[in-house]
């Protein structure tokens, strides 16, 4: 003791070691703990005598919050809760992805609009990418194969290996260009002018 503190003091050859044969602590005056070392097991650091990191055989447990000023992972991360950016960006380098879901094929997997779960982009299947907006599809592409997009949640346009499909209408604020024939089927009608005074029909 100096007077003020008392000290371990280790002034000989080579480090200080303490040794126990099955656990070692370190424990204030009150029995709380801020250091426990278990022998073939894991060392668990305290704050106010509660466990905040702990070591486990593959790694290591944070129990609570992890605050850093930066983090570097060179591994693969698994999150079992929520990512929250409060400021500032997420950046992907050159090559880098986001995979939703179990390796990315996983059912329903989504990127939502904050809280809002109807409105985002949904992966509801393999090579599948579905926007949603207030729980109606907006639009829906299909990997090798078509293209569509809805209103009110009813398909109005589809493409097709052959061209586009068109639920409805079509109304075109300039001219309509064909540079191939145009078919209608029989007892169909095209019609021209405001009251349809041009009718031609097979």
């Amino acid at each position: 003791h100096d007077g003020n503190n008392s000290r371990i003091h280790d002034t000989g050859t080579g480090g200080l070691i303490i040794q126990g044969d099955a656990q070692i602590n370190l424990q204030s005056a009150s029995n709380e703990n801020y250091i426990e070392c278990v022998s073939n097991g894991a060392v668990t650091v305290y704050h106010d005598n509660s466990a905040k990191l702990q070591t486990k055989s593959d790694g290591v447990d944070i129990l609570g919050e992890l605050q850093s000023d930066s983090l570097d992972v060179d591994g693969t991360s698994n999150l079992g809760g929520t990512l929250t950016v409060s400021s500032g960006n997420l950046v992907m380098h050159s090559g880098g992805r986001i995979f939703t879901g179990n390796g990315g094929n996983a059912v329903n997997p989504m990127i939502a609009n904050g809280s809002d779960e109807n409105t985002g982009i949904a992966f509801p299947a393999a090579d599948t990418l579905l926007i949603a907006a207030g729980g109606e599809t907006a639009a829906r592409f299909n990997g090798g194969g078509s293209s569509q997009l809805y209103y009110d949640n009813v398909q109005k346009l589809e493409t097709t290996s052959g061209g586009v499909s068109v639920t409805g209408s079509l109304i075109a604020s300039t001219n309509v260009e064909a540079q191939n024939n145009m078919h209608v089927s029989d007892n169909k009608k095209y019609l021209a002018g405001n009251a349809n005074d041009l009718q031609i029909y097979h």
